[in-house]
């Protein structure tokens, strides 16, 4: 018995030991496995971000415990059953070998991606080699594409400047003799032109000779412009006889209700100087009266105000006929230089001063003493049989009489 008891103690004690080792490996056991799996979960966690990027996130499923149920031979199960130390180590043994085969298939599944991956990736550089390739050579392309467009103008444009010179030398050629005629003759024909314009413009300023604008009359609805302008000319420039106009009208178009300037065409050219001479009377009014010329002299004219004004300012003697500026006698054109000639000042001078003498005469006669209202033209006499040339002839006439009280400018050569 005694010796039963002291091997039963033995064997308990070395049981306990072999339990105390089994436990402290089993610790052991537990603690690596712990590492290595968490270890396998990085890396597969590095491997998921490696094949599906950065951002995926694959779940983590905790290492638990299990409870191993125990089978009966029957295969009743009876339940979990508190298993031995001994047991557990061979479950956690199977189970660690279980997780490394899992694991080992996984790591083998992920390097073969890898490589895959990397063949890829290999597949890809060289494609992508390729295509930079492929873009240089087409770049190349379409720049000798258009270097060869470009050369191809050219020679087209050679080609037609050769063709154009042909054509010239069979066509042109035996008349290169006449093209000194062929210029005399443009020449001739530019001369002819300008010659023609200036033609034109003299005959209508000849036309309009005849004629005066008159500003600032009042326009009122239903008017009759005929009688309108008698009546100005009887208030405002005194004259009380009757004067005969052959067309009287307005033109232009109304701006801000100022009225619109009339056109008289005068019969006579003695009334029309009388008119203009009687125009002094209108200084300080809104009233004007202005000879018409054609747009073309009127511009010059325009151009030439401020340089009459001026030489008329340094103490000149100017006049301004059509569109020609006359200082102290002569013809004046920009840039020259205006000199003083005693003798020619003075006769000027005389002949103004008559002129002027005459106008005040002529004046002071039409004038009347009071104003009253324009008397009514009397009933002219029985009309004679007239020839419509006799009518002619007695109208130029008295045109002839107007022009010769006009003083024409007198040039000095």
């Amino acid at each position: 018995m005694g010796e039963k008891g002291k091997k039963r103690k033995t064997d308990s004690n070395s049981t306990y030991n072999e339990s105390d080792l089994n436990d402290v490996s089993t610790g052991q056991d537990n603690t690596v496995c712990t590492s290595f799996v968490g270890k396998v979960i990085n890396a597969l966690s590095t491997a998921n971000r490696v094949i599906y990027g950065e951002n995926s996130e694959t779940p983590r499923t905790p290492v638990s415990q299990t409870v191993t149920p125990t089978f009966h031979p029957e295969g009743q199960s009876e339940g979990p059953t508190t298993s031995t130390p001994k047991n557990q180590n061979q479950e956690a043994g199977r189970t660690v070998q279980r997780n490394d085969d899992v694991i080992n298939k996984k790591l083998d599944t992920i390097l073969q991606k890898l490589s895959k991956l990397d063949d890829l990736e290999s597949k890809f550089s060289d494609i992508q080699a390729s295509v930079q390739n492929m873009d240089c050579r087409v770049k190349n392309m379409e720049q000798k594409s258009k270097d060869f467009e470009k050369s191809l103008d050219f020679v087209a444009a050679e080609v037609d400047d050769l063709k154009a010179q042909k054509y010239n030398d069979i066509t042109m050629g035996p008349k290169d003799e006449n093209l000194d005629g062929l210029y005399d003759e443009l020449e001739k024909l530019r001369a002819e032109n300008s010659e023609m314009k200036r033609s034109i413009e003299d005959l209508q300023c000849r036309s309009m000779k005849n004629n005066l604008i008159f500003t600032g009359i009042e326009e009122l609805n239903y008017e009759n412009t005929e009688e309108s302008l008698k009546d100005f000319i009887y208030y405002e420039l005194q004259i009380d006889r009757n004067i005969e106009f052959g067309n009287v009208h307005r033109f232009g178009r109304s701006f801000r209700g100022k009225p619109r300037p009339i056109v008289a065409r005068f019969l006579f050219y003695k009334d029309l100087v009388e008119v203009k001479n009687s125009a002094n009377r209108l200084r300080g009014s809104r009233f004007g009266i202005s000879e018409q010329y054609p747009t073309q002299v009127e511009e010059r004219r325009k151009n030439l105000y401020p340089v009459m004004k001026r030489l008329k300012q340094e103490g000149n003697r100017v006049k301004l006929v059509r569109d020609r500026l006359y200082v102290n006698g002569q013809n004046y054109h920009e840039g020259d230089d205006v000199y003083y000639d005693n003798d020619v000042r003075t006769s000027h001078d005389n002949r103004y001063r008559r002129q002027q003498a005459q106008r005040r005469q002529r004046t002071s006669e039409s004038v009347p003493q009071e104003r009253y209202q324009r008397p009514v033209p009397s009933a002219p006499p029985a009309p004679s049989v007239i020839t419509s040339s006799q009518t002619e002839a007695s109208r130029r006439m008295s045109v002839g009489e107007s022009e010769a009280r006009i003083p024409t400018p007198q040039t000095v050569s």
